[in-house]
């Protein structure tokens, strides 16, 4: 999660030339430019060759690595982005509170999507979360998910990210986060009362 994307994060984290990397919040270029992200769409709306989905990658025609390629998106990075805001019914998301970020030359992963803006969530406000499936499928943030889900290579891409992250004792099961809300649980009812105090509230 950030709060602030600044070129220079970017370029430390994916590159080292500032000038060849693009920094995108709410569709609009902060940075660089919004020409890949739109190449981006438009290679995913016209999706229908399995060697059409491997481009997008920066794969070759038997799904590997190419060196020479530029991918224009990160798809396991993008998948697990969409798995969290999903999950967590993050209503303040989908055309508003995205970053979005990409490095033009080789070494490149392609585009990333960041987390950002994350208060709307987890059922907060019960008209807001959880989300309307829908909504989520004609949003700004998921418009290469909603191309790319009906692709047969993006459909099992999908679901071996949601085996990694909701089977098999691993992070968003529902054990380990119970466990790490009791956790945390223990601790706020100390932590809570103290900074009531520090702001003066003495009454709370």
């Amino acid at each position: 999660m950030v709060s602030t994307f600044p070129i220079t994060y970017w370029a430390t984290y994916m590159g080292d030339d500032p000038d060849q990397q693009d920094a995108i919040n709410t569709g609009a270029a902060k940075s660089g430019n919004t020409d890949v992200r739109n190449n981006l769409i438009i290679q995913a709306s016209r999706l229908q060759r399995l060697q059409d989905y491997f481009s997008i990658r920066g794969f070759d025609k038997s799904g590997r690595p190419h060196p020479n390629q530029v991918p224009i998106l990160e798809i396991d990075h993008y998948i697990d982005y969409l798995l969290i805001n999903m999950w967590d019914g993050n209503y303040d998301w989908l055309d508003k509170n995205f970053w979005i970020g990409c490095y033009h030359s080789m070494p490149s992963r392609g585009f990333r999507f960041c987390q950002w803006d994350m208060e709307n969530t987890m059922g907060n406000s019960r008209e807001r979360s959880p989300l309307n499936h829908q909504d989520v499928l004609r949003s700004a943030a998921t418009e290469p998910h909603f191309w790319l889900q009906h692709h047969p290579e993006d459909q099992l891409t999908f679901a071996n990210r949601v085996q990694k992250h909701f089977f098999n004792n691993s992070t968003l099961t529902t054990a380990n986060l119970q466990k790490r809300y009791r956790q945390w649980a223990i601790g706020s009812p100390l932590a809570i009362p103290r900074r009531i105090r520090s702001l003066g509230w003495r009454s709370v």
